[in-house]
């Protein structure tokens, strides 16, 4: 996912693209497969068209490894992209619920091929 401020892919999370027809964010939600958390970004289409659903994953590299985070992206059928640097590792004692967060509205720009 490409944010105007951000470019993917990121240094320090790992990305897998579900749906980049939903451009429009309207909240995230925090998950967790076999105790390690990821970011699931909701999303609807820019014309507000249809229903939400989920945009992208986000992994802390931190918690997974390009090949674990690969493999999860893959059986949701997402397009994956490693992170680009080196993570250290978190010790999560205490997995996080499934929280909805919701933030702020805003269109994602997905042309990779920006400056």
């Amino acid at each position: 996912m490409r944010r105007k401020d951000k470019k993917m892919p990121y240094e320090n999370t790992h990305a897998c693209m579900l749906n980049s027809e939903l451009k429009k964010v309207v909240g995230s939600q925090i998950r967790n497969h076999e105790g390690k958390r990821y970011t699931v970004h909701i999303a609807k289409k820019e014309s507000g068209e249809g229903g939400s659903g989920e945009r992208s994953y986000l992994y802390p590299a931190s918690v997974w490894t390009a090949k674990e985070a690969a493999a999860h992206c893959k059986a949701h059928g997402g397009e994956f992209e490693p992170a680009t640097g080196e993570a250290q590792q978190m010790n999560l004692s205490e997995p996080l619920e499934n929280d909805f967060i919701p933030i702020e509205e805003g269109i994602i720009d997905d042309n990779i091929n920006d400056k």
